[in-house]
């Protein structure tokens, strides 16, 4: 028997990396609320900040979403410059630039899922 992997699940506790990228299946179902519960696995981090920017936007909380990008973790994987330039009421004039250079370093990543949430802010 399957059994579904769920924040309540006695294999999951804050900190369980394992699960906290879950997150993003639910978020691109659109349910923004399934994806909190697995951030709050591991609150506070980088990777949360970074998922909740992309919550916010998805939930049209374009505000949130700004205030949200600044938190971002600075590691390269996380594309903190382009979800901040993509998040502004006024695009900033160097963003074909931040778009080129955050698709450069998508494509030095290994392959996997982190390359369509780029595409996704832009």
């Amino acid at each position: 028997m399957i059994h579904p992997i769920t924040p309540n699940s006695s294999n999951t506790h804050p900190g369980n990396f394992a699960f906290r990228s879950c997150a993003w299946s639910f978020l691109q179902m659109g349910k923004t609320d399934r994806a909190m519960d697995f951030v709050h696995l591991d609150p506070g981090s980088e990777f949360a900040a970074w998922v909740m920017t992309y919550v916010s936007l998805e939930e049209g909380k374009v505000p949130e979403a700004r205030k949200g990008a600044m938190n971002i973790g600075k590691a390269s994987t996380y594309h903190r410059e382009l979800n901040v330039a993509c998040t502004q009421a006024e695009k900033p004039a160097d963003i074909d630039k931040i778009a080129r250079d955050a698709e450069s370093s998508v494509m030095r990543e290994a392959p996997g899922a982190r390359k369509h949430r780029v595409v996704l802010i832009s």
